[in-house]
This record gives C-alpha cells, sequence and structure tokens, in this order.
C-alpha cells in the first residue's frame, strides 16, 4: 500500500475519531441540558402545585388565619423547601414558596386581594345614618367580646363593638337610651360600648353576593303552622319572595331554617324563630316571639322607605352578628325584649358561610417567579 493510501486512511480514521468524539460530547452535553431543563421544570411545576393547594385550603376552610408568618416546611408535596403566608395588610396576603427538584430551585412570590368575606364590624353594626334606636324590656346583653359555638367566651379573642355606627351623632342617640342599668352593652370602648366605624360592610353587596348561593326558590307571602327549611344534615338556601305586587311575607306559626333563609321583601314573624345559618331581609323585618340565630342576620332596605327593625319576643338569643343598611330614609332599631342576647362570635359566622356553601375567589394582585442557580 502505498503512503498516500496510508496516509488517506489514516486521516480519514482520525477525521471518523473527532467526529464521533464531537457526537458523544455533544449528545452528553444535550443529555445535560435536557436534565437541567427537566429539572427546572419540575421545580417550577411543584411551586405551582404548592401555590395551588395552600388556596385550596384557604377556600375550603373560608377563613384565613394569616396574623404572623405562617410557615409549612416539607408539605405534602415532594420537594418543597418551605411555603410562607404573610398578612401585609388587611386585606391582603404575600405567598412565598421555595421549591426544589435535583439541582434546580425554584421561588415564586405573589400577592393576593383577599374574597370579601362577611365581617361584621360589631355584634350590631348600623351602615346608614340617623338611627332612631329603642332598647326597652329587662336583661338585655349585647356582647361584642368574641363568643365559641357553646355560647362561651373565648380568651384572649377577638373583641369588637357591641354597636357600630357610621357617626358620632348616631353614637350618641344610641348611649342616650342605653342607661337602663339591667341592660349591658359591652366590647371594645368601655361601656356603654358604642363606637364610630367609617368601614362598615355594605350589606348589599354581600347579600348580592349571596343571593346566588340559592337553592329554592318559593312564590308565598303568608305561611300558617310552623315552617321549615332545610334540616341540619341537609341544609336548603331558601329565596322567598312575596306574590303580586305584596311586599311583605309572614309568618304566622313561626318557622325553623338550616341554611339560608332569605327574604325578599318586609318580614314578619310571630311564633318562634330558628335559623342556623343567615337570616336576609330586604325590607323591614318584625319578630314578636322568640328568636334564635347562630350565624348572621343581615338586613337591607331595598325600597326607598324607613327601615323598621324591630324584635319584640322574650328569649332572643342571637350567636354571631347583626349588620343593617336602610335606605337613606332613616332607620328604626327596637330591641323590646326580657332576656334578649346578642353575642358577637367568629366561629358562628364562620359555621353559617360552610352551611350557605359560599366559597371565596382570589384576585391576584401581582406575579413573580424565577429560577435560582
Amino acid at each position: 500500500m502505498g503512503k498516500l493510501s496510508l496516509i488517506l486512511i489514516t486521516g480519514f480514521a482520525i477525521m471518523i475519531g473527532i467526529i464521533v468524539k464531537n457526537n458523544v460530547e455533544k449528545t452528553h452535553a444535550s443529555m445535560i441540558n435536557m436534565l437541567a431543563y427537566y429539572e427546572d421544570v419540575m421545580a417550577r411545576n411543584i411551586a405551582y402545585s404548592a401555590a395551588e393547594e395552600v388556596l385550596m385550603e384557604f377556600s375550603l376552610n373560608s377563613t384565613y388565619h394569616t396574623d404572623g408568618n405562617w410557615v409549612i416546611k416539607q408539605r405534602n408535596i415532594g420537594g418543597i423547601d418551605s411555603t410562607r403566608v404573610i398578612k401585609v395588610a388587611k386585606s391582603t396576603v404575600d405567598l412565598d414558596i421555595h421549591s426544589r427538584f435535583g439541582n434546580s430551585n425554584y421561588i415564586i412570590r405573589s400577592r393576593y386581594q383577599l374574597p370579601q368575606t362577611i365581617k361584621p364590624a360589631a355584634a350590631i353594626s348600623f351602615s346608614d345614618e340617623d338611627i332612631d334606636f329603642g332598647f326597652s324590656g329587662n336583661f338585655i346583653t349585647v356582647d361584642g367580646r368574641d363568643h365559641n359555638l357553646n355560647k362561651q367566651l373565648i380568651s384572649g379573642g377577638e373583641v369588637v363593638p357591641a354597636v357600630a355606627v357610621p357617626t358620632q351623632q348616631d353614637a350618641n342617640k344610641a348611649k342616650s337610651k342605653m342607661t337602663d342599668p339591667k341592660h349591658h352593652f359591652i366590647g371594645l370602648g368601655g361601656s356603654p360600648s358604642v363606637q364610630v366605624q367609617d368601614d362598615i360592610p355594605d350589606v348589599k353587596d354581600i347579600i348580592d353576593e349571596l343571593e346566588e348561593y340559592v337553592d329554592v326558590t318559593i312564590q308565598a307571602s303568608g305561611f300558617s303552622g310552623p315552617q321549615t327549611f332545610g334540616t341540619n344534615p341537609n341544609p336548603q338556601n331558601t329565596l322567598i319572595k312575596p306574590t303580586g305586587s305584596n311586599k311583605d311575607v309572614s309568618f304566622s306559626g313561626g318557622a325553623t331554617a338550616n341554611g339560608m333563609l332569605f327574604i325578599d321583601g318586609n318580614l314578619s314573624v310571630s311564633g318562634t324563630l330558628m335559623v342556623n345559618g343567615i337570616l336576609i331581609v330586604k325590607g323591614s323585618a318584625e319578630f314578636s316571639g322568640p328568636v334564635t340565630v347562630n350565624g348572621l342576620i343581615l338586613i337591607w332596605q331595598q325600597w326607598d322607605e324607613e327601615l323598621e327593625f324591630s324584635i319584640s319576643g322574650n328569649l332572643v338569643n342571637i350567636l354571631g352578628a347583626v349588620v343593617v343598611s336602610g335606605a337613606g330614609e332613616g332607620t328604626k332599631f327596637d330591641l323590646s325584649t326580657n332576656m334578649g342576647r346578642i353575642r358577637y362570635s367568629n366561629e358562628a359566622i364562620d359555621k353559617a358561610i360552610e352551611i350557605v356553601g359560599v366559597k371565596p375567589a382570589f384576585v391576584q394582585l401581582k406575579w413573580f417567579e424565577q429560577i435560582v442557580y
């Protein structure tokens, strides 16, 4: 074989070897890059899953225990270094998640607006001005200290006013009617506990939102004999609309509701009223028999008329809160009962929201994410 042939064959073999070596190195580099990309994607997916898990927990509980920093390590989703929820303002939270997979680390930082929750300002709160108060009868107690579902005080619990109003003039009017020594108005600000607040929830917006959760609609104006809407194991959200042009709905034999009882008109009840959940009245309301409510009473006057809300029956037990809003034409509030108790309770409010089935929705304000090398 000639020298030229030998050189050509040897050179060809060397060239092939170089090409193979380059291809192997490129394949190895590609595999390394592919593995790194896979780890990055997995770290990112784990962070997303952790964020969804936290928001799901909030949605299921319908409450937001975010005082201080909530740090959770090694959550159920593998590869989470930490999940931290920080309450940064009255209605916003920051979600800070650090995840890892292999050699990849991922960070997600986001901020969410908490959904509008039913957070009454007091045991009894009024969002409109010009209120005509009346407190008579014997042994009336309105207590803004937080109670549990057994009506027992929660040690170290939240304290809100017994009564919250939008103006000092209304506060003065309320206090002038709270002079009977047999009555007790306990809560924030001493006794009688009446506070002026400018952030009392707009009950109309809350009622509009809750109407979406109605299960059954009944058209009727008068009910005779005891009525039952939903049971404890099977609660029901019931909307009652008066017939024709009538504005009034009346119960002459009392009523029991488990869930939401939504009255689209003026309500009058003689006999016993028992509600486990939320009672909504879009109009005036008059109760002349015993009243027991575990949850919320929301009153809003939908017509351009004075709102009248009175409880004259004896044995009143309301655990949760009462929120009243007129139509700008004045509000008359009369609590003339013997042995009347209105106790503020976050647990009762949360339980009512759970029974009705309200699911909060989050509003994302900002989102930042990056891979950390």
